[in-house]
């Protein structure tokens, strides 16, 4: 059993001003057995694995690139694209949620973990979110590179944005990198969202629609049109 850590970095309130990283993945070190109450089986946090006698950090942890190596290695994708894609479509969808709730004082910002979870389809779900996730490296060399990264990058984004606005002219879409390779990707900017509502608008219903649910019915055919549309495929 897994889940998968991502971040929320909401860089300004005013206007808002939202960036996304994939984050790492959280495995339990049991296998999997559904109907187990043992908190090692099925609690990934890295606190409870801690406690098992056969824990070992590099076990209990993976990164992002790292998992996504093992499911092209296990043949179940092959980019693999799609999850990170699905991850930052529905951290924006999150942060819709609840961006009323902000108070939308100049220079305030925040970063908020978000935990999901997957299925056998490769679809990913929102579970919660930790508006004080933990930003510990765990002596792992890749954590403490995306620690520095992530944190690095959230001051000198923060501090553009507020002190010198006129420089910061990012897209939603694009990405910032530190040093060591790990990024921010912007997930929202309300300056652009109001300018082109059509471009950057934003419909759940449309962009999480789910592939190879486990309800998902059977396509049907109608055989009482012969026209012929030229496409053979």
């Amino acid at each position: 059993k897994f889940d998968m850590r991502a971040y929320l970095f909401v860089a300004s309130t005013n206007p808002y001003v939202v960036y996304f990283n994939p984050g790492y993945i959280r495995r339990s070190l049991a296998l999997y057995k559904p109907s187990s109450t043992e908190k090692n089986d099925v609690l990934t946090n890295y606190h409870v694995q801690m406690n098992r006698e056969d824990f070992k950090a590099e076990d209990a942890m993976w990164s992002f690139p790292q998992f996504i190596e093992y499911l092209q290695e296990e043949g179940l994708c092959e980019a693999c694209g799609d999850i990170e894609l699905a991850l930052a479509k529905i951290s924006r969808l999150v942060f819709d949620a609840g961006r009323e709730y902000y108070k939308r004082f100049p220079g305030s910002f925040q970063i908020v973990g978000l935990d999901f979870m997957m299925d056998a389809y490769l679809n990913v779900y929102f579970i919660e979110g930790n508006v004080s996730p933990g930003l510990g490296a765990h002596k792992l060399k890749w954590k403490t590179q995306l620690m520095d990264d992530l944190v690095t990058l959230m001051y000198k984004q923060t501090t553009l944005i507020h002190e010198r606005p006129d420089e910061y002219d990012m897209r939603i879409g694009e990405r910032v990198f530190g040093p060591y390779g790990n990024y921010w990707e912007l997930v929202v900017h309300e300056q652009h969202e109001k300018c082109n509502k059509k471009e950057y608008g934003f419909n759940p219903c449309k962009e999480l629609k789910n592939e190879g649910s486990f309800d998902e019915p059977e396509p049907t055919t109608d055989d009482t049109d012969d026209t012929d549309d030229g496409d053979e495929d």
